[in-house]
């Protein structure tokens, strides 16, 4: 009877550990985020994005989105109809990625613009506006702006894949607002370090091909594919300003991957 009232203790210890081994395993399972960041609060994600705090304070901000939760789209958008259409050369060209017109609608957004007075930049208008992520760009401006598709990644595969015959294309368009011709050379140029694993970084470069006086509009693009979401930086800035821009959309990358 000693004898088995002395190995009680262990057995019970033995038993005890194994069943905080199974709570600690339930515990860790259970503490592992989810996959992809689909189904999520638009209103949580829109909290990764960079707030006010992080641009100069005399910069214009702003920060946009419908209330509901990220869903991807039943299916990828095809692109704007326009009469008449844009005319692209080569003719293969008009043949847009998925990229450009996948981001049809967003989750949520943030922009944020420099002053300049009474200056304004060059205008891209509508042609081609999925690819600069604004309408219309009054002038030195900036935009996070996260989305949801069914294949971020294959989004950026057949973008790039496009781009090995259209890294410069002309297109003709008719501007939306005065119904004048429009006459543009259009250059991308991939940036040879990658913002990190997966992303692109691209210079996308507007180029007056009809005498017009303006000057080219060039903007620098990220696209982050992270946890079943797309998130798109646009910036028409340059120098220090760029940088900036670049480290927030570094910094807004890695924070949506910690939710």
């Amino acid at each position: 009877m000693k004898a088995a009232h002395r190995g009680s203790p262990r057995i019970l210890a033995v038993a005890a550990l194994a069943v905080l081994g199974i709570c600690g395993a339930i515990v860790l399972v259970s503490a592992a985020p989810p996959p992809d960041l689909v189904g999520r609060s638009n209103w949580v994600l829109a909290g990764a994005l960079p707030p006010a705090t992080d641009f100069p304070a005399d910069w214009r901000y702003s920060v946009s989105g419908p209330l509901g939760f990220a869903v991807p789209p039943e299916a990828e958008p095809g692109a704007w109809a326009r009469d008449p259409a844009p005319v692209y050369l080569p003719a293969r060209c008009g043949e847009l990625p998925g990229l450009f017109t996948a981001a049809s609608d967003h989750i949520a957004a943030v922009r944020a613009e420099r002053p300049i007075g009474a200056l304004r930049a060059a205008r891209a208008e509508t042609l081609d506006a999925a690819a600069t992520g604004e309408l219309t760009d009054p002038g030195p401006v900036t935009s996070f702006r996260l989305w949801t598709s069914a294949d971020p990644a294959g989004l950026l595969a057949g973008y790039r894949t496009w781009l090995h015959d259209c890294g410069t294309y002309r297109v003709a368009a008719t501007d939306p607002f005065s119904g004048a011709g429009q006459h543009r050379q259009v250059t991308t140029m991939i940036a040879p370090t990658p913002p990190s694993a997966g992303a692109l970084a691209v210079l996308r470069t507007y180029t007056p091909d009809d005498g017009a006086a303006a000057d080219p509009l060039t903007f620098a693009v990220r696209y982050y594919p992270v946890r079943g979401l797309m998130l798109e930086t646009t910036t028409t800035l340059t120098g220090t300003d760029r940088e900036l821009i670049a480290r927030l959309a570094d910094q807004t990358a890695e924070r949506l991957a910690a939710l």
